[in-house]
């Protein structure tokens, strides 16, 4: 009876593991497959370029005189999804400064057309538009979700990857401040 229960326990905790590893398996399959949502940085934290964004162009107002934040971001991507507490905050702090903000997201098929929902209740301070990733990348000059782009003029003088480390976000802020974003 004893040896019974044992091995009953003994099986249970076989399938259980067979079960997890086969769910584990499952996802890093889909995290392998989607690199065209998360990819690596191929130019991480570049800066000093001006943006061309063509006439009509949802973000054309990024590369305008003045002070503008872009976000990068991907809906599927965990990190972004994290970073947006970080941009809400960003946005708080800019209430009342002349700084626009834009959010540009890789284009899915099959996604919502209008990106906007993403952001809820910030959206009406976040121009928010689509484009396909090889179109950011040569905009933006970055491949990876989530990018922060501080612009100032049409120029980037900052580009934070990756979601905003605690030193990152207070230079953000103070870029929205009106100084410098510092290191």
């Amino acid at each position: 009876m004893r040896r019974a229960a044992w091995w009953g326990g003994v099986g249970l905790l076989a399938a259980g593991l067979v079960f997890f590893a086969g769910r584990t398996a499952a996802a890093v399959r889909d995290y392998a497959a989607a690199p065209r949502l998360v990819e690596t940085a191929a130019a991480e934290g570049e800066r000093g370029f001006r943006l061309a964004l063509p006439p009509g162009d949802p973000l054309a107002g990024a590369a305008a005189p003045g002070r503008a934040v872009v976000f990068v971001y991907g809906r599927d991507c965990a990190a972004s999804r994290d970073n947006l507490w970080n941009w809400a905050d960003v946005l708080v702090a800019a209430r009342g400064r002349a700084v626009r903000f834009y959010a540009a997201e890789p284009a899915r098929p099959g996604a919502p057309a209008d990106p906007r929902h993403y952001w809820g209740g910030m959206a009406r301070a976040v121009t928010a538009a689509a484009a396909p990733a090889d179109t950011l990348h040569a905009r933006f000059r970055v491949s990876v979700t989530p990018a922060t782009l501080l612009v100032e003029n049409g120029t980037v003088v900052r580009t934070y990857v990756g979601p905003l480390t605690p030193a990152a976000r207070r230079g953000v802020l103070r870029f929205v401040a009106g100084a410098a974003p510092g290191g």
